[in-house]
C-alpha cells in the first residue's frame, strides 16, 4: 500500500509520521532505494519487505561486462554497413564451398579468422566482418588536419559567424586554397570537426552558456540527483510576457503585461501569479508570493529562479526570510532546470497568442500581412486580458489533466499536501506579512503636517501625529505590492499604514485598474523629471529667441557717441573758436 492510499484511509496520518514508523521498524520499507513521496510503497509485515528486497535486488541488480576477446569485440562494436557486409561475406563464402571451388586468398583469410573466433569463444559471424573505417586515408587524415581544423574551428565560432558546419568547411577551404596548402573533403572535414571538438564546447563557443546547456548530453539517470515528487518541496519562478496587446490608450501605447507565475515542481500546479505592466520589477514577485497565501494560506518550501534583476536584488532575500522558505539560483542561462516553469510559460503563451492582439503573426515577420499582426488586431482592455488569464491559469490549467497524468494538477497538489503537509509553510494574514511582501522605498523625510510623499501623493495615518510627537519616526518605508495608495512603515510599535487621498478612490478599482494607477504612480518621478526637462528646455529656446530680437533691435538704432560722449568720456570744446558767429538778440529790454 503506498503513502497516499494510507493516508487517504486513515484521518490525520500523514507522510513524516509514516517515516518515523519505518525508521523505528513499525512499518517497513525501502528508504534507501526508493524515494519518500506519495507512491512509496508500505509494508505492514517483514516478510512482505523481504521477499520485495529479494525481488529488487534480483532485477536491480548491474551486470559487468563479460570478458571479451577481440573478435567478439569487434563484432559488438560493428557498425551497420559492417555488418551488412559480414553477412554478404559469410553467405558468398558458404557458397563456394557448396559449390567446390577452390579457394583463393580471401578463403584462407576467413578460415583462420573462423578459427581464431572459434578459439576465443566468439560468434562465427566476427570472423567476417570488415573494418571499413580504417580504410582510405582517414587516419592519415586524421593526424595531418585535425589539429589544423580544431583552431580554424575554434576562431570560427569566436568570430561570430554562422554556426554551419557547411559554411565552416567553405571558409576553412577557403583559407587553405588560398595559403596554397591541401585540405580534406567535406565530409571528412565534418567527422574531424565532430570528433575533435564535442557539440556542447561547440554551442558554448558561439552560443555562450545558453548554447551549451541547450546541447550537453542529459545526466546518467545512475547518477543523477532526483528531486522529490512531493508538492511544495520546490516551486518555480520566472518572469514571461504576455503575448497579447492591449487595446491602444489615449497616447497611442500598447500595453504588454508580464505574468509571474509560481508553478510546483512536482505537479505542475500554479499556487499564485504576479503581473506588471511596463518593465519586470521585484514588486511583482512579492505580488506572487501574497497571491499565493492569500489563496491557499502556504508558501513552499524552497522557490526556484533565474539570475533576473527583479530576483537577484535586495529585497527577495529578506521577503523569503521572513516567512522561513528557502530559495534557489538555478544555473545561468539553463532553462532545463526550471522545465515545469518553462513548459507552463509555453503553453501560457501558445494561449495568450490565440486572443485578439496575440503576437503570433508578429514572429513571422515579412511572410504575413500587416493587418495580421498584434497592433492591427488589438481590441481587449488590460481588465479583459488579466480575466483571461486568471481564468486559464486557476479554472483551465489547474483543473486539466496533461501529458499522461489522469489527474489534474489541483487534484495532484491536494494529495501530496494531504499525505505531507510539512512540505509547506502555513501563512495567515497579517499586518507584517504585508509589509515584507512590499516594495521598498527610498527613505525620506516624514513631516507632521504632509505626512509621507511619494511620487507626487501624501501619505498620512491618524497615528502619525501621536508618534511624531512622542519622538517615533517611522522608518522603512514599503510601497503595498496591491494598492498604489498605501504605504507600510515600521516603528517600535509595530508596523503602521499610511494611505494616500486617493484610498478610497482606489478601493474600490479593479485589479487591472490599481496595476495602472501603480505604474503611474512608480513612473510619476521619471514622467514629472521628463515634463520639467521639456519645458526647460523650451523656455531655453524662448529666451535664446528674445536675446536675438534685442541684438537685432539695437543694430537698427544708430550710435549718438560722436554727440554725446560715452558714460567716461569728457567733453572736448578744442573747436569751439571755428564756430560761426551768431547775432544774439535779447527780447524784453
Amino acid at each position: 500500500m503506498t503513502i497516499s492510499e494510507l493516508c487517504a484511509r486513515l484521518s490525520g496520518l500523514t507522510g513524516a509520521v509514516i517515516y518515523q514508523a519505518i525508521r523505528e521498524k513499525l512499518l517497513f520499507g525501502f528508504i534507501e532505494q526508493q524515494l519518500l513521496e506519495p507512491g512509496f510503497i508500505v509494508y505492514a509485515g517483514p516478510e512482505q519487505a523481504l521477499e520485495q528486497s529479494a525481488f529488487l535486488e534480483r532485477v536491480n541488480s548491474r551486470a559487468g561486462p563479460a570478458a571479451q576477446g577481440p573478435m567478439q569485440s569487434r563484432l559488438e562494436t560493428a557498425s551497420a554497413n559492417e555488418l551488412a557486409s559480414a553477412i554478404a561475406r559469410r553467405s558468398k563464402f558458404q557458397d563456394r564451398r557448396d559449390a567446390g571451388l577452390p579457394k583463393n586468398a580471401t578463403d584462407y583469410r576467413i578460415e583462420a579468422a573462423k578459427r581464431a573466433a572459434e578459439a576465443e569463444g566468439a560468434s562465427p559471424l566476427a570472423a567476417y566482418v570488415p573494418n571499413l573505417s580504417a580504410r582510405g586515408r582517414k587516419p592519415f587524415m586524421i593526424a595531418q588536419h585535425g589539429q589544423e581544423i580544431k583552431e580554424h574551428a575554434n576562431r570560427y565560432l569566436q568570430d561570430g559567424r554562422v554556426p554551419k558546419v557547411a559554411r565552416m568547411y567553405a571558409d576553412y577551404a577557403a583559407e587553405a586554397e588560398d595559403a596554397g596548402r591541401s585540405h580534406p573533403g567535406k565530409e571528412t572535414h565534418r567527422k574531424i570537426f565532430l570528433r575533435q571538438i564535442a557539440p556542447e564546447k561547440a554551442a558554448f563557443i558561439w552560443g555562450g552558456k545558453k548554447g551549451f546547456h541547450a546541447n550537453r548530453p542529459r545526466t546518467d539517470g545512475a547518477v543523477a540527483t532526483p528531486r522529490l515528487r512531493i508538492a511544495g518541496l520546490h516551486v518555480h519562478i520566472d518572469g514571461v510576457y504576455g503575448d497579447v496587446r492591449a487595446a491602444p490608450d489615449e497616447e497611442g501605447a500598447y500595453a504588454r503585461p508580464i505574468f509571474y507565475p509560481l508553478i510546483d515542481d512536482a505537479t505542475g500546479f500554479a499556487l499564485g501569479r504576479g503581473i506588471k505592466l511596463g518593465r519586470g520589477c521585484r514588486l511583482a514577485i512579492g505580488m506572487a508570493h501574497r497571491d499565493c497565501y492569500q489563496r491557499h494560506g502556504i508558501l513552499p518550501s524552497k522557490i526556484i529562479h533565474d539570475w533576473g534583476s527583479e530576483f537577484v536584488n535586495t529585497f527577495v532575500p529578506p521577503m523569503v526570510a521572513h516567512f522561513d522558505v528557502g530559495y534557489e539560483r538555478r544555473p545561468k542561462s539553463a532553462p532545463r532546470f526550471g522545465a515545469m516553469g518553462e513548459m507552463f510559460n509555453a503553453q501560457l503563451s501558445a494561449y495568450l497568442q490565440e486572443l485578439a492582439g496575440g503576437t503570433y503573426f508578429d514572429r513571422l515577420g515579412r511572410s504575413v500581412d500587416g493587418k495580421k499582426k498584434s497592433r492591427a488586431t488589438a481590441r481587449l482592455t488590460f481588465r479583459q486580458i488579466i480575466e483571461a488569464t486568471d481564468h486559464w491559469i486557476f479554472n483551465v490549467w489547474n483543473k486539466s489533466p496533461f501529458g499522461d497524468e489522469d489527474k489534474s494538477p489541483e487534484e495532484q497538489f491536494n494529495e501530496s499536501i494531504r499525505c505531507f503537509p510539512e512540505a509547506c509553510v502555513r501563512v495567515q494574514e497579517e499586518l507584517l506579512h504585508r509589509y515584507a511582501t512590499s516594495l521598498p522605498l527610498k527613505a525620506k523625510a516624514i513631516s507632521y503636517i504632509d505626512g509621507f510623499r511619494f511620487g507626487g501623493s501624501r501619505f498620512n495615518s491618524t497615528k502619525l501625529p501621536g508618534l511624531l510627537r512622542e519622538g517615533i519616526v517611522p522608518a522603512s518605508p514599503r510601497l503595498d505590492c496591491m494598492d498604489p495608495s498605501i504605504v507600510y512603515a515600521m516603528t517600535p510599535k509595530g508596523v503602521i499604514a499610511l494611505r494616500s487621498l486617493e484610498y478610497k478612490r482606489i478601493s474600490g478599482l479593479s485589479f487591472d485598474r490599481r496595476m495602472e494607477e501603480m505604474l503611474c504612480l512608480l513612473e510619476s518621478r521619471s514622467i514629472s523629471a521628463v515634463n520639467q526637462h521639456e519645458r526647460n528646455k523650451k523656455e531655453a529656446r524662448l529666451l535664446r529667441e528674445k536675446e536675438r530680437e534685442s541684438e537685432a533691435v539695437k543694430e537698427e538704432i544708430p550710435s549718438s557717441e560722436t554727440h554725446t560722449g560715452t558714460k567716461h568720456s569728457s567733453p572736448d570744446f578744442s573747436d569751439i573758436g571755428d564756430a560761426p558767429t551768431l547775432e544774439l538778440e535779447i527780447y524784453g529790454s
